[in-house]
């Protein structure tokens, strides 16, 4: 039971490492190059650049004309292992003169007759062996000289000369502290430098709680009122209320009649024709020269119509003729028959007769009238 618990506790600790972020992983450390070195070789009058052991620049300078070494006052090229130890002149014009490690303000040019001065740039070597330990405290420099022409040749008095093109491009390559190794025999067969390529990056074992992916923005929506906002809507004065206007009507579209100019076509001459005819037509008639015919055609059919004819005369409707009264019968006791009479009553203008019917009950007789 107590090895399961213990096993249980190692699990459950992994298990917060990784959720607490504790990384297991190689710090993620910027690439560098490896760093330079310099090579100077007194018998091919020649200093190398090098990094990682290859070449990145090969240039052409000048030692001492008495030989090498490094006693005081003997003007020789002390041979060895050194280092930079200070770097002068970084804002100096080419050709610019240095006298005590400091700009005189003079400038001269390459190959100026008569001048053999320490110009452009100086970068100063500390002896590290006891072969050249002297070699700070003697002011041995690599320097910039106007004798250009004599580069190539040991002419110098202790230092090692440069061009002042070349010493400006290794002034600012190099820092200090760089190694320096002055050997008197020939420089060894050396390759180009070529760059490695840069090395991958840190494979992270376990890394910090990952950041969350970006969640698209979505607008948050818009709270309940609380009570304290309840009341005081309720208690503000609440905002006027725009007055609602009915929507306007829809602008009737109002057209121009415009007069269309008379054309000679044929359309134009029938219309107006027909204009001719109804404007005839419209006028009044004229009775005719024979009173005669026209008392003779008045009320005719033909007549009808015409302007300026006289409106026909409307035929005056009859009246009704009154209901004739009917003959009340009269009741005779003794014999059971009854007796009709018929009264006459004028109908219309012309005299009218009427017809009395007599007869038995039982005889089933009727009157006509």
């Amino acid at each position: 039971m107590r090895a399961t618990a213990q096993n249980y506790l190692r699990a459950l600790a992994g298990i917060l490492c990784l959720v607490t972020g504790i990384a297991v992983a190689q710090e993620e450390v910027p690439y560098a190059p490896p760093p330079l070195e310099v090579l100077i070789s007194v018998a091919d009058q020649k200093l190398v650049m090098l990094r990682d052991g290859g070449v990145i620049g090969k240039y052409k300078i000048s030692t001492s004309k008495f030989g090498v070494g490094d006693s005081y006052g003997s003007y020789k090229t002390p041979l060895g292992r050194f280092r930079v130890c200070d770097k002068i002149g970084s804002e100096l014009e080419p050709g610019a003169v240095i006298k005590h490690r400091s700009a005189t303000g003079e400038v001269i040019q390459v190959n100026a007759p008569g001048r053999d001065p320490i110009v452009t740039r100086v970068i100063w070597l500390d002896g590290l062996e006891e072969q050249n330990h002297n070699a700070r405290a003697r002011g041995i420099y690599i320097h910039g000289t106007p004798e250009e022409n004599n580069l190539g040749k040991p002419v110098s008095w202790g230092c090692i000369r440069m061009r002042s093109e070349d010493v400006i491009e290794i002034f600012n390559e190099i820092p200090s502290g760089t190694p320096v190794n002055i050997i008197p025999d020939r420089l060894p067969r050396l390759h180009k430098y070529k760059a490695p390529p840069p090395p991958p990056p840190p494979v992270i074992i376990a890394s910090s709680t990952p950041e969350p992916a970006p969640a698209a923005k979505q607008t948050a929506p818009a709270a309940a009122p609380s009570k304290m906002t309840f009341f005081a809507k309720q208690t503000s004065t609440p905002p006027p209320v725009a007055e609602q206007r009915p929507p306007a009507a829809p602008e009737i579209a109002r057209y121009r009649v415009e007069k269309i100019p008379d054309r000679d076509s044929p359309i134009s001459r029938i219309a107006k024709q027909i204009a001719e005819m109804n404007a005839e037509a419209a006028k009044p008639a004229k009775p005719s020269a024979n009173p005669e015919a026209w008392r003779a055609m008045k009320g005719s059919i033909l007549l009808a119509g015409m302007p300026g004819a006289p409106a026909p005369v409307a035929a005056a409707t009859p009246k009704p003729a009154p209901a004739a009264t009917q003959p009340q019968p009269q009741a005779n006791a003794a014999s059971s028959s009854f007796t009709y009479e018929t009264v006459e009553k004028p109908v219309n203008p012309e005299p009218a007769g009427g017809l009395a019917l007599h007869g038995a009950q039982d005889s089933g007789a009727k009157s006509e009238q």
